[in-house]
């Protein structure tokens, strides 16, 4: 196994998400829980920084730039159609396993804010991906995301 220097500097840089599932603890089937054609966006930088986005395409434009101008509706759909949050993050070397612990700072979700979000990593080529150690649902036994990092790591 990999040592948590080599994980964290294989981390570093942009990626995008290629699939984002839920996996159910009766039968071990995957579903959307975000929706189908989720997009994604996880940045590790080298000063120990992560910031997480995901959007769900389709959202109806706001009739003004100005997000100040938004309507509370308006606001209430972006907010159902988008998650992000920002932090630190560290690597920590488990028994078969490395373990990634972000340090939320900033959340469009305020009860994020001050959490840690611990998940499992397995990288392999150009791919990276990061599960929940334990059931975060009642009827979910993990979500994966999966990754893609361009060519040009």
């Amino acid at each position: 196994m990999e040592s948590a220097l080599a994980i964290r500097q294989s981390l570093i840089g942009t990626w995008s998400l290629g699939e984002y599932v839920a996996v159910r603890k009766d039968n071990g089937e995957n579903f959307h829980p975000l929706g189908l054609g989720l997009q994604g966006s996880l940045l590790y930088t080298a000063d120990d920084s992560v910031s997480v986005h995901f959007m769900q395409p389709g959202m109806a434009e706001h009739v003004d730039t100005n997000p100040a101008n938004a309507t509370l509706n308006a606001q209430n759909g972006s907010m159902r159609h988008y998650l992000a949050y920002c932090g630190t993050f560290h690597v920590d070397e488990g028994v078969n396993q490395s373990q990634i612990t972000h340090q939320i700072a900033l959340c469009n979700i305020p009860d994020w804010v001050g959490q840690s979000q611990r998940r499992i990593a397995r990288l392999s080529g150009n791919q990276l991906e990061l599960s929940t150690p334990e059931p975060v649902l009642l009827d979910v036994s993990h979500i994966l995301c999966s990754y893609l990092i361009p060519q040009t790591h």
